[in-house]
C-alpha cells in the first residue's frame, strides 16, 4: 500500500511523486500518447500556451503541481501538461465506481467508497503552504483526485455516470472545462470547508461533470450534485439519514434502458440497489465496510460492488479526521487507518 505524506508548495508535492513513480508516469504518458493521436507540433503549441495561460490565471498552483511531476520525472512540464490538459483518455471504460454516505453512525458521519479503475492510484495526505491540508486518492502524474477529506471534514468522491441515449447528448465541451475537468475534486479539498462552499466553488468555475458528486461535510449534510458534461440534472439530498451514488442516475433510468451498451445500466442499477440495502439498514461503520465489500459469489461479475475493477476503498470519518483506506479488494485486505493532516498540527 503506497501512501505519501508531504507539507510544502505544490510544487513539491509534484516533484517528489513524479521522481517516486517516475517509471510509472513514463508508462502511463507512453500508453496514451500511443492512444490520442498528437495535433501537429504548431497547433499543440498555440493550444497548450492558452491551456498553461488559463491555468495560471485561475489555477496557478495545478501549474506548479504539473512543473514538479515533469521535473520528478524527467519527462518536463510540457510533457505532463499537455497529458493533463489534452491526452489523458480511456482505451477502455471501467465501471463500478460505489459511494455510500451516512449522516450519523457509530463514527459520526460517513462518506464510505469503491473507485473502479485501473490500480494506479496511491494515498496522499498533503499540507499545503496555501489552501486547506487534505488526505486524498491520487493518480500520480497530474494535479488531481478522485475523492478524499480536507482537515475542515469536507468529505468529497464521484462515480462516473451517462444518460440513456434516448436523452440525446450534451452540448460540446468549452476549451475551459476541457482543460479543467480533472482539477475540481482538488479545488473543492483545497478551497471549500463545507457542502455548500463546494457547490459555490464547482458552479463558480463551471466544472464538466462526470456524472455524479458526493459531498458530506462534519455537520453530517450529504448531497449528491448530478452533472453529465455540461448538462445539471439536479441536487439530490439525503433522505432518512444517508445517500448514495453509482453508475447512473436513479431517477433518469428506465426498463427499457437495462439492455443499453451491454448491459451497463443493468449493471449499474444492481450496483446502486446494493447501497440502497445498506442505507436502509445500519448506519454502521462494520455496515459500510461490508456493503464495500460484497459481491455475489464470483467478484468478476460487474453486477457487484466489489469486483474485479475495484482499484482501492476509502471511508472518510469527518468527526474522527480520519481516513480508512485498502488497496485493490476489499473483501480480501484490511483497512488502514490515516490521520487527515491539519496544517497548524501534523
Amino acid at each position: 500500500m503506497v501512501h505519501h505524506y508531504i507539507r510544502g508548495t505544490y510544487y513539491d508535492l509534484g516533484f517528489q511523486i513524479g521522481g517516486t513513480h517516475a517509471e510509472l508516469i513514463r508508462y502511463l504518458v507512453r500508453q496514451y500518447a500511443t492512444y490520442h493521436a498528437p495535433l501537429p507540433k504548431p497547433s499543440r503549441c498555440r493550444q497548450l500556451d492558452r491551456a498553461v495561460a488559463y491555468l495560471t490565471e485561475h489555477f496557478p498552483w495545478a501549474v506548479e503541481e504539473l512543473r514538479g511531476y515533469g521535473e520528478g520525472c524527467g519527462l518536463g512540464f510540457e510533457a505532463l501538461a499537455f497529458m493533463f490538459c489534452f491526452g489523458f483518455g480511456r482505451k477502455e471504460t471501467l465501471e463500478g465506481c460505489s459511494n455510500l454516505a451516512f449522516a450519523d453512525s457509530d463514527h459520526g458521519p460517513l462518506l464510505a467508497g469503491n473507485l473502479d479503475d485501473p490500480p494506479w492510484h496511491h494515498l496522499v495526505s498533503f499540507v499545503p503552504e496555501d489552501g486547506y491540508a487534505a488526505t486524498f486518492v491520487h493518480l500520480p502524474m497530474m494535479p488531481c483526485a478522485w475523492g478524499g477529506m480536507n482537515e475542515r471534514g469536507l468529505c468529497v468522491s464521484g462515480s462516473s455516470a451517462s444518460l440513456p441515449s434516448r436523452y440525446g447528448k450534451c452540448a460540446e465541451l468549452s476549451e475551459h472545462q476541457i482543460w479543467t475537468k480533472y482539477l475540481k475534486v482538488r479545488v473543492l479539498l483545497h478551497w471549500a470547508a463545507n457542502v455548500d462552499e463546494a457547490l459555490t466553488l464547482f458552479r463558480k468555475y463551471n466544472f464538466a461533470g462526470d456524472g455524479n458528486l458526493i459531498l458530506l461535510d462534519a455537520t453530517g449534510r450529504g448531497v449528491v450534485f448530478e452533472k453529465t458534461g455540461n448538462r445539471e440534472l439536479g441536487l439530490r439530498e439525503m433522505t432518512d439519514g444517508w445517500i448514495a451514488c453509482g453508475n447512473l442516475f436513479p431517477s433518469k433510468v428506465q426498463d427499457q434502458d437495462m439492455e443499453e451498451n451491454n448491459r451497463y445500466f443493468a449493471r449499474a442499477l444492481s450496483r446502486y440497489q446494493a447501497l440502497e440495502r445498506a442505507g436502509k439498514g445500519p448506519h454502521m461503520l462494520d455496515a459500510a465496510k461490508a456493503v464495500l465489500a460484497s459481491h455475489r459469489g464470483d467478484p468478476d461479475e460487474l453486477e457487484t460492488v466489489c469486483n474485479s475493477n475495484t482499484s482501492c476503498s476509502m471511508i472518510c470519518l469527518p468527526a474522527e479526521s480520519k481516513v480508512l483506506f485498502t488497496q485493490r479488494f476489499p473483501c480480501q485486505y484490511p483497512f488502514v487507518e490515516y490521520e487527515v493532516p491539519h496544517r497548524s498540527g501534523s
